[in-house]
């Protein structure tokens, strides 16, 4: 099982991972703007700048992803994501999750590999 924070920012987010990628010796492998996003022509232009999605990678296989939220948006706190290989696994931590929390505080996404992906909202604990 593997946990990957997503954190949410309000304008900050390519400094933040500017400074994380600096700090923790890690390289940004992915980032993208909401300008440079295949939605960015319905996206108000003041917000083309903003990170739409961001992805560090540290020595020792360390994950870290974020990303600016539309200005004005409600934060979220961020997420965390939680990777399994066996979709068994998945199923057993979903249920558990389910039970302790309502089901709208979770994505849930299933990929073409065995795995599956679940995001679980730190607003909503």
């Amino acid at each position: 099982m593997q946990f990957i924070p997503y954190l949410d920012f309000d304008g900050q987010a390519r400094e933040a991972f500017d400074f994380y990628a600096k700090a923790f010796q890690g390289k940004i492998t992915a980032r993208m703007t909401y300008g440079e996003s295949p939605m960015a022509a319905q996206m108000p232009p003041e917000t083309h700048g903003r990170v739409m999605h961001s992805k560090l990678e540290t020595p020792g296989s360390g994950i870290l992803m974020g990303a600016d939220g539309p200005p004005h948006s409600a934060s979220t706190k961020g997420c965390v994501n939680v990777t399994v290989d066996d979709p068994t696994e998945a199923e057993r931590v979903f249920k558990g999750r389910c039970q302790s929390r309502s089901a709208s505080s979770i994505a849930w996404a299933r990929s073409s590999r065995p795995s599956a992906r679940m995001n679980i909202s730190a607003g909503q604990w």
